[in-house]
């Protein structure tokens, strides 16, 4: 049997085998919690975890604040904690064990176990939040509501939750991001990126590798980077600039605008949705066309307007240069507009 240590709201479940190590825990944080006032958080001294023999993370939460910093060449992490105070709160734990070789952090409820998800009520959950700091580990979060922070996390996330915010800086891996109604926020990552929403702001910027972003009404934007985009976006708006790469857009009411250079690679798809394209720079082999939407550009330039095919209006052309870069945008009602 695991040795079990229980502080009030805070619970520690270690193997017998001691190759999870948690500091003692002060005599003040033992002392029984009887406020009632919700707007309060108690704390406790920070627990040291030792990362002997673990090979990931796992993190299940309910409402509060996460925060994850990486640390190079450590060898432990540091677990902060703090959490609702009162006495309707008293039937809530944060659970610490090693399960083989992963270490678990599950918020749970003494009085309906694993199950309080179905049959506590939101106004009824409480706020933990989690300060990990130390070596990065592969970690699956799954959180309902609250803020997520990652900082120079350099190994693999899963997130889940709700809504909120996440922000996710200077790390390296492989990312993976679904929340339901949230903004996010990835910035100078290494490593590829996917991101699934319904609803919220996406910020991307300075980001490399693979990044593919499936979100259903929103807000878009993508600054500098480069490797690959794919965006799939319903309805709002996608601002890209400067991504050096491969960009891939649909939509369907979704506005586009776009800036790009040689020696970009852009494809766009949409239906209703406009699309302005700014070619900054360098040579391009251009295809526009729409089905009933206007195709607008400058006079005495490079693209021209050629005869109707099957019913769509389509302007192409090529500008010459030493570098080049290629642009395909079709619509079906949407205007394009070329600048």
């Amino acid at each position: 049997m695991g040795k079990l240590l229980v502080v009030p709201l805070l619970y520690f479940t270690l193997p017998a085998i001691a190759s999870v190590a948690i500091a003692p825990v002060t005599a003040s944080a033992t002392a029984r919690i009887s406020s009632e006032k919700p707007a309060e958080k108690a704390t406790y001294p920070v627990q040291k975890i030792s990362i002997k023999g673990i090979t990931d993370i796992k993190i299940i939460g309910v409402k509060g604040h996460l925060k994850m910093r990486g640390v190079k060449n450590a060898r432990s992490l540091s677990l902060y904690v703090k959490h609702s105070e009162g006495r309707r709160f008293d039937d809530w734990h944060l659970e610490v064990q090693r399960r083989g070789k992963t270490i678990c952090l599950e918020v749970f409820n003494v009085a309906y176990g694993r199950q309080w998800r179905h049959l506590v009520r939101e106004e009824l959950w409480p706020e933990f939040d989690l300060e990990l700091d130390g070596a990065s580990l592969p970690t699956t979060v799954a959180w309902r509501e609250g803020t997520l922070d990652f900082n120079s996390w350099g190994a693999n996330l899963d997130v889940s939750f709700l809504k909120g915010a996440a922000h996710i800086a200077g790390g390296t891996g492989r990312v993976n991001i679904q929340p339901v109604q949230a903004n996010v926020a990835v910035h100078d990552h290494k490593g590829p990126v996917t991101l699934k929403g319904d609803s919220g702001q996406v910020t991307l910027s300075r980001d490399q590798g693979d990044l593919a972003v499936n979100w259903v009404s929103g807000k878009v934007a993508v600054e500098g980077g480069a490797g690959s985009l794919k965006l799939e976006l319903g309805r709002g708006a996608a601002k890209i600039l400067n991504f050096n790469g491969t960009v891939q857009g649909q939509g369907e009411q979704a506005l586009w605008d776009l800036t790009a250079k040689a020696p970009a690679d852009v494809n766009i798809t949409t239906s209703t949705g406009p699309v302005g394209m700014h070619w900054q720079d360098g040579g391009a082999h251009v295809f526009l066309t729409s089905t009933h939407g206007s195709i607008a550009f400058p006079s005495s330039h490079f693209l021209k307007a050629v005869d109707d095919y099957e019913g769509r209006r389509v302007v192409e052309g090529v500008k010459t240069a030493k570098s080049m870069g290629q642009v395909f945008i079709r619509t079906d009602s949407g205007p394009i507009s070329w600048r």
